[in-house]
């Protein structure tokens, strides 16, 4: 499992295979640390 962060750690990528591609799950935040997106790819 390999997971990015940003500066103020929230949790960007969650990735399987390895850092940038493959199956795993990406989060996107506002400026006020409120979720904006989840997407999954690939196998669940």
């Amino acid at each position: 499992m390999f997971t990015t962060y940003d500066n103020l750690n929230r949790r960007l990528s969650a990735r399987y295979s390895n850092a940038t591609t493959g199956p795993g799950v990406t989060w996107t935040w506002d400026a006020l640390g409120r979720q904006l997106t989840e997407t999954s790819y690939g196998a669940h």
